[in-house]
C-alpha cells in the first residue's frame, strides 16, 4: 500500500477510516473505493491532491500543542477498533462527518467494529506519524505538515483542522478547494 493511500484513507477524513475498518466484504483489502480513487488520482503523473488554503501565521503555543496531541492520538492504534473509531468521530469536524452520512451512521459503523481487535491489527493499522511541522492557523482553521512513515518510505502532507466546541478537530473540508470555512 502506498503512503499517500494511508494519508488519504486514515488521516485526511474520518469516513475513509471508518469505511476501511468497517467493511469485511470489500474486495480491495478493506479500503473504500473512494480512497482508492482519491489515491489513484493523487498518484497519477501530472495530477496532485487538491491544495487547500495556506495560512501564514504560526499557531499559538497552546493551539500548536493541542493539534500535536490530536495527531498523536490518531497514532494510538492500540485501542479496540470501536473505541479508536469513536475517538476519531469525537475529534473530526461536523462538516466531514456530515459529508459522509452523519454522526449516527458513523457511530453505528464504529459500534459494528466492536470485537474486531485493536486498530493496529487491521490492514494498514494506525498511521506512524514521525514529524509534525509548520502548525499554522488563521482564526478557527489550521494546518500542519505531517510526515507519516510506512516501511522505509516517508510521505509529508498538509493536514487541516478546525476549532469546534472549543477544541481542534481533524477537518479535511477546510482544505478542500472551494470549501474554505470560516
Amino acid at each position: 500500500m502506498k503512503i499517500r493511500k494511508t494519508c488519504v484513507a486514515v488521516l485526511c477524513t474520518l469516513p475513509l477510516a471508518l469505511t476501511a475498518c468497517g467493511s469485511d466484504d470489500a474486495s480491495d483489502g478493506g479500503e473504500s473505493n473512494q480512497a482508492n480513487q482519491e489515491s489513484a488520482a493523487a498518484d497519477e503523473p501530472g495530477e496532485q491532491a487538491p491544495e487547500g488554503p495556506v495560512y501564514d501565521s504560526a499557531a499559538s503555543d497552546e493551539d500548536k500543542q493541542q493539534i500535536i496531541d490530536l495527531l498523536h492520538g490518531l497514532s494510538n492504534g492500540t485501542r479496540p477498533m470501536d473505541e479508536y473509531l469513536h475517538w476519531t468521530i469525537d475529534n473530526t469536524c461536523r462538516a466531514d462527518i456530515d459529508e459522509q452520512g452523519g454522526e449516527e451512521a458513523a457511530r453505528q459503523q464504529a459500534n459494528d467494529s466492536a470485537g474486531r481487535g485493536n486498530f493496529d491489527e487491521q490492514p494498514g493499522g494506525a498511521p506512524n506519524i514521525t514529524d509534525i511541522q509548520d502548525v499554522m492557523a488563521e482564526g478557527d482553521n489550521a494546518h500542519a505538515m505531517v510526515s507519516i512513515a510506512e516501511g522505509e518510505r516517508t510521505d509529508t502532507n498538509r493536514m487541516y483542522f478546525k476549532r469546534e466546541d472549543a477544541k481542534w478537530k481533524f477537518c479535511h473540508s477546510v482544505g478542500t478547494q472551494g470549501a474554505e470555512q470560516g
